[in-house]
């Protein structure tokens, strides 16, 4: 008798409070359930072009549209080598249109930089976590640009997939920190509730302070970053999970799990996240009384769910 699989998938994707009359990050899901992206548009600075703005969402919505010409129609059937290429690929392509057709190959008009900023500044780029389900929904492959990011959760544990490619993972390519260092800051940063700061290891807490700084991104350079690559066996009532920092930079390792527990868990996930981004993030030095979390930060939050059973 042969199997058949049936995938479902759950979406959420919000702009930041900072800006809402645009999303810069895109979730992005195939027809067919078998491909799935969130990808997190970045920019430190917007362009001024004759027809508007240019910033991370035009990145990321061209890395969409790179995945809907090359993911949409895969075979259930698909191995993992050919996931594999396939994911490589599809980053090393959507990469360069982005450099040439959102920034124009580097070459910025000056009349489109904004003062104090350079032609660097307004190079829009994006980071990406993309997850290809393989083998009739038995394994998946996971890439990984930058720090959004793909989890598993399985049997109530969540896993992270993907490593951030941010200064902790910079500095433990550099031998800087050892491997059990940098899995220590990790795992006490995803834990941390948000509340006594000073409690935190001095090393741990400096490396909290830098956690928005990304490499791996998609579109401001060339050649494009080759994406880490990630293969998972999946079993039934599996739930995968990709993010942007949105979610988990709101919230805690424990809360996203609790999360994935509700009937739509990535609208719970997405707006979970929402409400700790209207929080005060620093102490009310005023009224310490005040409730406050350090984990609090605005901006856009994307989440998507998809659970993968076999009939």
């Amino acid at each position: 008798m042969t199997e058949t699989n049936t995938v479902r998938v759950w979406s959420k994707s919000i702009p930041s409070r900072l800006h809402p009359e645009r999303d810069e990050d895109l979730a992005w899901s195939a027809a067919n359930g078998l491909a799935h992206a969130v990808i997190d548009g970045m920019g430190s600075a917007r362009r001024r072009t004759p027809t508007g703005e240019i910033g991370g969402e035009h990145a990321a919505r061209m890395i969409g549209q790179v995945l809907d010409a090359r993911l949409q129609n895969l075979p259930a059937n698909l191995t993992v080598p050919a996931a594999r290429e396939l994911l490589t690929a599809v980053v090393r392509e959507a990469g360069e249109r982005v450099f040439r057709e959102v920034n124009a190959s580097g070459q910025i008009p000056p009349e489109e930089i904004p003062p104090g900023k350079t032609a660097g500044d307004v190079l829009a780029a994006a980071v990406m976590t993309a997850a290809i389900l393989c083998e009739g929904g038995r394994r998946a492959v996971i890439s990984q640009n930058g720090d959004t990011r793909g989890y598993l959760y399985s049997n109530h544990e969540l896993l992270l997939l993907t490593e951030d490619q941010d200064a902790v993972g910079s500095d433990l390519e550099q031998q800087v920190l050892t491997p059990d260092q940098a899995y220590t800051v990790e795992e006490t940063i995803d834990n941390f509730d948000g509340r006594d700061l000073g409690a935190m290891d001095p090393l741990v807490r400096r490396y909290y302070a830098q956690r928005f700084l990304v490499f791996g991104q998609l579109g401001d350079a060339l050649p494009v970053p080759a994406p880490a690559l990630t293969v998972i066996q999946l079993r039934p009532h599996d739930l995968l999970l990709l993010t942007s920092d949105g979610v988990h930079d709101n919230l805690t390792r424990r809360e996203i799990a609790d999360g994935l527990q509700l009937i739509d868990p990535a609208a719970a996930l997405v707006d979970r996240a929402d409400a700790r981004s209207t929080e005060r993030a620093l102490p009310d030095a005023a009224d310490l009384t005040q409730p406050y979390n350090y984990r609090a930060h605005q901006d856009d939050i994307t989440a998507i769910v998809i659970k993968i059973d076999w009939v």
